[in-house]
């Protein structure tokens, strides 16, 4: 095979190259298999509805062994079932058609009325149902429990460290100091605050026809409530119902969702930028692997890749939710296209931020701190404390307190040893608030 023909077949995103093992397994649930077998299973099981509704005459009730087996038709769905429709398509240049024409051909051994096959549909009856089922499926199985593990990860990793000294930094200078744990269990709230939203959060269902008012469904059968049947279909599949829409779902569910993964990336990248600072301040280690290279050329270098591919990966997964969220909700009249492509880059944006978290839980096992450079980061900037003083002498009536440690401090150079000798000397300070207040600063200053 020459390289010309090698490079047919070659992926251009490098989630389906560089980087597969690791976003594999979101093809099992948004992908164009995975979104013809939900397509397939929404047909049936309205079909299987739809022969239950006393008014539809022609259609018999399914019996119990004929809805097992429309059932085994997505349930084992393979690739020979996708490429079949694929066959179709080219024909139809029309997925959904494709979809329905490959399902009367799976029909016909059941002896069932075909023509009920998609009976009144529109493609996006069937498209926005599928997606809800599988993006449910996707945030619950593979989202949820990812990002759960991150968190529990870190809250263990913040334990372990939760009175390590850490100076503090605020515009990237030294500041009050803290811990480590303290810094971490911060992001531990932020990301579990989110999780328990994306939990909450629910996929809507359209089902209406081609502009969205059952008009084909009464048409055709104008005695039955048509209107509670959409309900309790739509319910029955775990998503909301959207009673007022134009051909399509208005997509203000995916919106939201991806409102909602903007967030959680947006604290999961400030995590991934704050890692590497304290990596380049040596005050965190980076466990090294023997065959592993820092640089082409600089044969000390040990990089923090982990927290930078997840930064990379994080920052193309926003950019795609952001245009989702910006893009779907808007379709001119009661319908075109654009919708339609655009959702199909949803499994992209999932697999850039599950590739995040990967590179994340990966970076997070690299990680220890560094005992003696944390200590040693206070010890050089004790000026932080000051803070602690001037509030300590506010609360004995010192009025010009933030001034005298600004003058003492701010852009000088000092030492422990001076503040504590200024400590002593303040009059109006009784003497177990002066030892508290030494204490206090000591604590950080102790291995």
């Amino acid at each position: 095979m020459s390289f010309k023909e090698f490079l047919v077949n070659t992926p251009i995103c490098p989630l389906d190259d560089r980087y597969r093992k690791d976003t594999a397994i979101i093809r099992k649930y948004l992908s164009g298999p995975t979104l013809a077998q939900a397509r397939a299973e929404i047909e049936i099981r309205y079909l299987i509805a739809l022969s239950n509704e006393p008014n539809v005459l022609e259609l018999p009730p399914c019996t119990n062994d004929v809805t097992v087996r429309l059932a085994q038709i997505y349930e084992e769905f393979d690739a020979a079932d996708y490429h079949s429709i694929l066959e179709h398509e080219a024909r139809t240049r029309h997925d959904v058609k494709a979809l329905e024409y490959w399902l009367r051909d799976r029909l016909i051994p059941l002896h069932i009325p075909v023509q009920f096959i998609h009976f009144a549909l529109t493609s996006e009856d069937v498209t926005n149902l599928a997606y809800g089922l599988l993006i449910h499926k996707l945030l619950r199985e593979i989202t949820d429990v990812t990002l759960s593990v991150l968190i529990g990860n870190l809250r263990r990793f913040a334990r372990t460290y939760i009175n390590a000294p850490l100076l503090g930094m605020t515009h990237l200078q030294p500041a009050t100091p803290t811990t480590v744990g303290e810094q971490l269990l911060v992001f531990v709230g932020r990301l579990k605050r989110k999780l328990q939203e994306v939990r909450r959060f629910k996929m809507h269902g359209k089902f209406g026809g081609a502009v969205g008012n059952l008009s084909a469904h009464y048409t055709a059968y104008p005695d039955v409530n048509w209107h509670a049947f959409r309900t309790q279909f739509v319910r029955s599949l775990g998503l909301s119902v959207v009673k007022r829409t134009t051909q399509i779902n208005p997509h203000d569910d995916i919106a939201k969702l991806s409102h909602l993964m903007c967030e959680c990336n947006a604290i999961l990248l400030d995590l991934a930028q704050d890692m590497p600072l304290y990596i380049s301040r040596r005050v965190f280690c980076l466990r090294t692997a023997e065959e592993e290279v820092g640089s082409s050329t600089m044969p000390h270098k040990v990089n923090p890749i982990e927290w930078e591919n997840a930064k990379g990966g994080l920052a193309v997964a926003s950019a795609l939710f952001e245009c989702f969220a910006r893009e779907l909700p808007v379709n001119k009249l009661q319908r075109e296209l654009s919708d339609s492509i655009i959702q199909r880059w949803i499994g992209t944006a999932f697999a850039a931020h599950h590739l995040a978290l990967v590179q994340m839980l990966r970076g997070l096992e690299k990680v220890s701190i560094n005992p003696i450079a944390l200590i040693e980061e206070i010890e050089e900037n004790p000026e932080i404390f000051g803070e602690a003083i001037q509030t300590v002498m506010r609360r004995y009536g010192y009025t010009d307190a933030y001034e005298q440690l600004k003058n003492m401090t701010r852009g000088k150079g000092t030492t422990t040893a001076a503040l504590f000798d200024f400590i002593d000397m303040l009059e109006r300070v009784p003497s177990d608030a002066k030892i508290r207040l030494k204490n206090s600063i000591g604590h950080y200053l102790m291995e």
